[in-house]
């Protein structure tokens, strides 16, 4: 689990980067890519760094992340970042074991709120 909203923005971001086929990420277009996005499309203040973006790469193939099949390679323009498996994307990520419960814990506050009293699925 992200420890705040914009480290999942940035994991997102990255995933999509990653995904492409054909396109060669390095460190600094990944990290240009990322701060672009969160100044020009969410009016966040500043940029994001390199070694903040290396912190995502290694937190998204560790475990306690998305166990992320991201590699890299030496090329003659620098390092390059891509998912070794195609078909991955961290979207297709199975919820834990803890956040299930966390997920079943608000279900039933809202329920005991009433706030689904109008919702068909949860009529029986």
């Amino acid at each position: 689990m992200p420890a705040n909203k914009s480290a999942l923005i940035r994991y997102k971001i990255l995933d999509e980067c990653l995904r492409q086929s054909g396109h060669d990420w390095t460190l600094e277009q990944l990290t240009d890519h990322v701060s672009d996005y969160l100044v020009n499309e969410l009016g966040y203040s500043k940029g994001i760094s390199k070694s903040s973006i290396e912190k995502d790469l290694r937190h998204m193939k560790s475990s306690e992340g998305y166990l992320a099949p991201i590699e890299n390679e030496k090329t003659p323009n620098g390092h390059i970042y891509y998912y070794s498996d195609s078909r991955f994307s961290i979207s297709n990520s199975p919820l834990d074991r803890d956040d299930a419960g966390k997920l079943k814990e608000v279900i039933q506050l809202l329920k005991s709120l009433n706030i689904f009293h109008n919702c068909r699925i949860w009529k029986k």
